[in-house]
């Protein structure tokens, strides 16, 4: 049986493709790249542009063998084969595809952005669309993503030919192929910030509704999809207005807590499904499902904590405005006390003056009387002022000003306790510094440098 007859029982009929791989890589050695673009030619020819299931057959069957180029050490870059290509293959859109596909697949595997994008500048974008599918798109989407990049949720779903939907329950990507959900899968879990976490949840639910429900990398996205869901979450009142129904469980969580309960559901299905032999995803799973239930007990601890705090500052407040009541009170109490005291003198005054007058004082002695009934006016207008306004208004000042303070302090608390989900990943990592390393998630390396499980076969996606 020659090499095309193997290539087309082993693509087209699943028949040992990794002893074709080995095999054809370990003859053609350096020049294996144009040895699969003719073996590609000539098993698919031209139909991979006009029918679905062979595009799909002929995507997997590339993706697989430059994985299995890697893994044999011979996965060096050669970008000039696209524009240097032979005759045949520069007037062949099935050939252009895999030489370019297979570079794409090169440095998406070694996490080099830069690479994708100069591949995509030099490759033709005819080669790369399949209907509504255009691989352009799809790996400008990853390269951008794989950079940091914030882009439009909507953008990642018109990468797959389909257009912006208004809510994630109505989008249906059962006609994409599963490799490139799983690429773009991929992509969104490389994001450094943790975002996109319902875009994850849709992709990760239509593989295990749609394709295998055994995926077990699929069920290892969907678990992050959740954490990242949860970890978003701020105050209850949020929590319960935006509830996040799960498609292929059908389990609906409204909670931070439910969420990142069905976080570890999901990561308990990823260990479940896994092979026999898979000893380091095995260890790796189980490494960050203790990261995932630290993280939980932090979020829970934080919030208990704040509650508390804000349980404080509340009976603070309270006892303030309590004392401020008080306080009014006391102060009107000595102002009647004082006007009471000063109607008594003015009657008494009145008193003496009139019986002075009765007996005829004299000129002299009738301005002295007026001088101290004016000076007694004025110290007792000077006793209310100094003893009761000034002083009430003090005690009014003090307490409108603590509790403005107070106020602000509740107002900051409650900001904190809200935003407390967007904790730093280096501040997250003290909690979790004695199960995973003290980088963010996204850099340790055996979370993100073996793109092995992106199948469920140990082949990339």
């Amino acid at each position: 049986m020659d090499l095309v007859d193997q290539a087309r029982l082993a693509w087209l009929d699943d028949d040992d493709r990794d002893g074709l791989h080995t095999k054809l890589i370990a003859e053609a050695g350096s020049e294996w790249k144009q040895t699969a673009v003719t073996l590609v030619e000539a098993v698919f020819g031209s139909s991979i542009h006009s029918d679905q299931e062979l595009f799909e057959k002929c995507f997997n069957a590339v993706t697989d063998l430059t994985w299995k180029a890697r893994e044999m050490r011979q996965g060096f870059h050669n970008e000039e084969l696209i524009m240097v290509s032979p005759e045949w293959a520069r007037t062949s859109k099935t050939a252009k595809f895999a030489l370019t596909l297979i570079e794409l697949q090169l440095h998406r595997f070694n996490f080099d952005s830069d690479g994708i994008r100069r591949v995509l500048d030099l490759a033709e974008d005819a080669p790369l669309r399949f209907g509504k599918l255009n691989l352009n798109h799809v790996f400008l989407t990853f390269s951008r993503l794989l950079a940091g990049r914030r882009i439009d949720p909507r953008a990642i779903y018109q990468a797959v030919g389909i257009e912006a939907p208004e809510g994630t329950d109505s989008v249906s990507l059962e006609d994409v192929p599963v490799k490139i959900k799983h690429l773009l899968l991929h992509a969104m879990w490389l994001f450094p910030q943790g975002e996109y976490g319902e875009e994850m949840l849709v992709f990760s639910e239509s593989i295990l509704a749609d394709n295998s429900p055994s995926d077990f990398n699929a069920h290892y996205r969907r678990a992050e999809a959740y954490r990242r869901l949860a970890a978003t979450r701020g105050t209850p009142d949020h929590d319960r207005a935006v509830p996040i129904t799960d498609r292929f469980s059908g389990y609906t969580s409204t909670t931070s807590d439910a969420l990142y309960a069905e976080a570890l559901r999901s990561i308990h299905m990823a260990i479940k499904n896994l092979p026999a032999d898979a000893n380091e995803l095995h260890a790796e799973f189980v490494t960050y499902r203790m990261m995932i239930a630290t993280e939980r007990q932090v979020h829970d601890s934080i919030r208990r904590r704040m509650g508390r705090e804000l349980e404080h500052v509340r009976a603070q407040v309270d006892a303030m405005s309590e004392r401020i009541e008080q306080e009014s009170r006391n102060g009107l109490l000595r102002s009647i006390e004082i006007l009471a005291l000063f109607l008594a003198v003015i009657g008494i005054m009145s008193f003496n003056i009139s019986m002075v007058g009765l007996t005829g004082a004299s000129s002299w002695e009738r301005i002295g009387l007026v001088v101290l009934f004016a000076a007694i006016l004025f110290v007792f207008y000077w006793l209310v002022h100094v003893t009761v306004y000034r002083h009430t208004h003090a005690e009014a000042v003090v307490f409108k000003v603590r509790r403005k303070r107070l106020e602000k302090l509740e107002a900051q608390m409650s900001d904190l306790e809200t935003k407390m989900d967007y904790v730093p990943e280096e501040a997250r990592n003290i909690f979790l510094e004695s199960f995973v390393d003290s980088r963010p998630v996204d850099d340790v390396p055996s979370l993100t440098a073996d793109p092995r499980r992106d199948d469920q076969n140990a082949q990339p996606q």
